[in-house]
């Protein structure tokens, strides 16, 4: 039986510190849970993660035509959120190992207060992606919910966590995957 090799991320704490405008939680506590996993019977430690979090910021150039900036969020920034504004996420794996590192998963919360952005993921080309609805207790690619009589696509405001699973991470590679949210 293979063993699960568990990454857990410093950056649970850098999230629930970032500055806010106002009493929205958008980046407050997150589970802290695993947020990568591989199939690999090597030591732990080998993927290092960690969860950067930016917001959009709009701006118009000479012409006036609109820009789509990032701005850093950390605990530093003086830059606060409030409803509306988009936060994009980075979930950034590196193999720190000289052997490959398979199946891994990635996984990133979408904070209490925000919104998922459907089809905001960014992915490499390999990676499989999948969303939970129900705290990362299980994903699908397109998760559904049921009203008593029908059952339908579930919507944006539904989805709690983004999965990138990736076959292999070669050997002292970086990968990352982004995803969109907004605040509500």
């Amino acid at each position: 039986m293979k063993r699960v090799v568990v990454a857990s991320l410093g950056a649970v704490a850098l999230i629930a510190s970032l500055p806010f405008v106002s009493q929205i939680s958008a980046l407050a506590p997150i589970n802290s849970g695993s947020i990568a996993a591989a199939k690999n019977p090597q030591k732990q430690g080998l993927v290092q993660v960690r969860l950067e979090g930016e917001k959009q910021v709009m701006t118009k150039d000479e012409q006036g035509k609109e820009k789509i900036t990032w701005q850093a969020l950390d605990s530093k920034s003086k830059t606060g959120v409030k409803t509306g504004d988009v936060i994009r996420y980075t979930v950034i794996a590196e193999n720190t190992s000289n052997k490959p590192i398979k199946n891994l998963a990635l996984k990133g919360p979408v904070p209490n207060g925000t919104a998922f952005i459907l089809k905001s993921v960014n992915a490499p080309n390999n990676a499989k992606i999948t969303y939970s609805i129900d705290g990362a207790k299980s994903f699908t690619d397109q998760p559904k919910i049921t009203d008593g009589k029908a059952t339908k696509d579930a919507p944006a405001e539904k989805y709690t966590h983004v999965r990138v699973s990736l076959p292999v991470i070669l050997p002292k590679a970086t990968v990352q995957a982004t995803y969109e949210t907004q605040v509500r």
